[in-house]
């Protein structure tokens, strides 16, 4: 059997765990203080192959003491952190807070260039101001605020100059140090303010289509009026009602979203008569946009684009309350299923489909 055994403090164990324990704690280190200059006897397994053994040489006799030592010379070159092996002081290093030196500490071959070029921070500086960002993309956002800044210091610079050069050939001094006081101010003022980006769009083909809308459909009734009708004035027929539950509840959201925008058009086309305009076919409603992102809708003013479904949204909400009083069963319609309706009230409206309409009926009455 194997057994570890401290003969400086007679401490004996079978487990190496609790003989290295033992090595650290103080009552062997006093111990080995005290002793130092003593002969020791031999510490360890007593055991003839001994792996791992240390010679202790004190100060002031150099004799030698043969101890067993648990701890390796395992160390770490970067932060001086001891280990038992060498497996673990190479998982150590890659991980290590000066991990960005290591292999240069460990003396792997590397090319010179490389190692600068590791070791030196890469900069990127703003032409303009003189600023530094460690990458292109943050450069670039940067520059775009302050060459506009840079702009308009420039052109008050030269707004400045000009009047100084008016009061010199004047003999204005006064005027000429006022001009001085009032540019510092300026432009002080000028590097706080944040520069705004103005983008420049190209509008041309929607404002063709606004004006394509307020030249064909100018008569139309307004969004905001129209969904005031459906809700108070001219709501749904209980056959209608009826029609759209049957829909929902037995063919899917699919059939709904088709027999909905067919419901609004009949209802749009009631409201048009009542107030003694000409029928259309469509509702408040006209999308030109491929993607049916965005929609284009009437109001008090004219044809406006609009980017959201709040109108829509609320239309189902009406249309949702009125079969619920008239059929006493809900509308189910959230999330997904609401955006379906969402698309095919724009496909419907969409202006592809009114162009395709108008051409089949025009064959049709040649």
């Amino acid at each position: 059997m194997v057994s570890y055994n401290c003969y400086l403090c007679n401490f004996k164990t079978p487990n190496k765990y609790n003989y290295n324990q033992h090595i650290k704690s103080k009552k062997h280190l006093n111990n080995l203080s005290k002793n130092g200059s003593e002969n020791v006897e031999k510490c360890g397994k007593n055991v003839e192959n001994v792996e791992k053994k240390c010679i202790i040489n004190t100060e002031d006799n150099q004799k030698s003491q043969l101890l067993t030592d648990p701890i390796s010379k395992h160390v770490c070159n970067l932060c001086s952190k001891v280990f038992s092996r060498n497996d673990s002081l190479k998982r150590h290093i890659s991980v290590c807070k000066l991990n960005q030196y290591s292999k240069i500490f460990q003396n792997i071959p590397m090319n010179p260039k490389n190692v600068e070029k590791k070791c030196i921070k890469t900069d990127f500086e703003c032409q303009f101001c003189g600023s530094f960002y460690s990458t292109q993309f943050n450069l670039n956002k940067h520059i775009k605020k302050c060459a506009t800044k840079q702009t308009e210091i420039s052109t008050l610079k030269h707004t400045y100059e000009t009047k100084l050069i008016e009061a010199k050939y004047q003999g204005q001094l006064e005027t000429k140090q006022a001009i001085i006081e009032e540019q510092q101010k300026t432009i002080e003022t000028v590097k706080k303010m944040k520069p705004t980006v103005t983008h420049i769009t190209n509008n041309n083909s929607t404002n063709k289509t606004i004006n394509y809308l307020n030249t064909q459909y100018g008569e139309m009734i307004a969004m905001e009026k129209f969904l005031h009708n459906l809700q108070y004035e001219e709501q749904l027929t209980t056959e209608e009602c009826r029609k759209l539950l049957t829909a929902y509840k037995d063919s899917g959201i699919e059939l709904f979203a088709r027999s909905f925008s067919h419901v609004m058009k009949e209802n749009c086309r009631r409201q048009l008569l009542k107030q003694g305009l000409p029928e259309m076919d469509i509702i408040p409603l006209y999308c030109s946009d491929g993607n049916l992102r965005s929609h284009k809708e009437k109001n008090s003013k004219g044809w406006k684009t609009k980017y959201d479904n709040q109108s829509l949204n609320t239309m189902i909400n009406i249309s949702s309350e009125q079969v619920y009083e008239n059929c006493q069963k809900p509308l189910m319609i959230f999330g997904k299923e609401r955006n379906k309706v969402f698309k095919q009230l724009k496909q419907d409206n969409h202006s592809q489909n009114l162009i395709d309409k108008k051409m089949i009926e025009d064959n049709v009455e040649t």
